[in-house]
C-alpha cells in the first residue's frame, strides 16, 4: 500500500494534491489524452482556455507546460497556495485568480474551452468542505445559473468539459493509503454515501490513527443525476455528448458546445 509522507499537518489542499498525484491519476497520461481531445476539437495553442476549478493545478498547470494559454481560477486560499507551489516546481506561470463561479462574469475575456472537472460542479450550491442542508429547487437553480455563466463566458462554438460522479455509485469506506504525519502513522480512507430519502451525496477523506478518527472533512451535496445534468445543459443551450477518456477512471465526462453540433 502506498504511503504518503508529510513533515507537518497537511492542509486539505496538500492532502488532496498528494492523492491526485499518487492515487487517482496518471497525470502525464491523462494530460496527453486531454491534449488529444483539445486537438480533435480544434483547440490549438492560440486558443483561450479557462480552468474554472483549478484547485492545486491539475490539469491547468500541466496544460501550461504543454504550451497552452490557460487562465486558472479557484476561490480556495489553501488551494491557490499549493497551486503556486506546484507551478514553481513545474517551472510555469503561477498566476491564478481567486474567482468563484459567481464572479466569472467579471472577466472581460471570453474563452474557447472551459474546464469544470474533478467532480467540482456538484458543489455549485455549496457543500465543499462543509455540511449543508440541500434543497432540490435551490440546488437545481444554482446548477442552471452556473451553467449559464459558463455558457456566457464561451466564444461561439466554444466547449465545456464537465464531469461528475457515476450514478448509482455504491457506498464505500475503504483505506486507500497509509499516511506518515511527522512521527505519527495514520490511515487515509475515501468515504461516500448516498442518503436516498434526502437525495444527498456525502463524501469525505477520513484520517484515522490507532482506529480513531483524527480528521474528517465533510462534503455534502445534492445527488445530481446524469439525466438532470443533461437536461440542464440542454436548457441553457449547450449541445453535448459524453466523452470517453481511458485515463479518467473516476467520473463521467461530457463535452458540451455553445453552438452547432459536436
Amino acid at each position: 500500500m502506498i504511503e504518503l509522507d508529510f513533515e507537518k499537518q497537511p492542509t486539505f489542499a496538500e492532502l488532496w494534491d498528494a492523492c491526485l498525484r499518487n492515487l487517482l491519476y496518471d497525470q502525464e497520461e491523462y494530460t496527453k489524452e486531454v491534449c488529444e481531445l483539445l486537438h480533435v476539437q480544434g483547440i490549438d495553442k492560440t486558443k483561450k482556455i479557462l480552468d474554472t476549478a483549478a484547485g492545486t493545478g491539475f490539469i491547468g498547470l500541466h496544460l501550461r507546460m504543454a504550451g497552452y494559454d490557460v487562465t486558472c481560477c479557484d476561490p480556495g486560499k489553501d488551494e491557490r497556495a499549493k497551486f503556486k507551489s506546484n507551478a514553481n516546481i513545474l517551472g510555469v506561470s503561477d498566476s491564478i485568480l481567486p474567482h468563484s463561479w459567481k464572479k466569472l462574469e467579471e472577466l472581460k475575456q471570453k474563452y474557447d474551452f472551459l474546464f469544470c472537472r474533478g467532480n467540482s460542479f456538484i458543489y455549485a450550491n455549496g457543500g465543499w468542505n462543509s455540511k449543508k442542508v440541500t434543497s432540490t429547487d435551490s440546488d437545481l437553480q444554482a446548477y442552471e445559473r452556473t451553467l449559464q455563466t459558463f455558457y456566457d463566458k464561451l466564444n461561439s462554438g466554444g466547449f465545456l468539459y464537465i464531469d461528475k460522479f457515476n450514478d448509482g455509485e455504491p457506498d464505500h469506506n475503504e483505506i486507500v493509503c497509509k499516511l506518515k504525519v511527522g512521527n505519527h502513522e495514520e490511515g487515509l480512507s475515501f468515504f461516500s454515501k448516498i442518503h436516498h430519502k434526502k437525495n444527498i451525496r456525502e463524501a469525505s477523506m477520513i484520517r484515522t490513527r490507532d482506529g480513531e478518527i483524527v480528521s474528517k472533512v465533510p462534503n455534502q451535496t445534492y445527488n445530481l443525476s446524469c439525466g438532470e445534468l443533461e437536461k440542464l445543459l440542454s436548457k441553457v443551450g449547450f449541445a453535448f455528448e459524453r466523452a470517453t477518456l481511458e485515463t479518467e477512471k473516476n467520473f463521467k465526462v461530457w463535452l458540451a458546445r455553445k453552438s452547432g453540433n459536436i
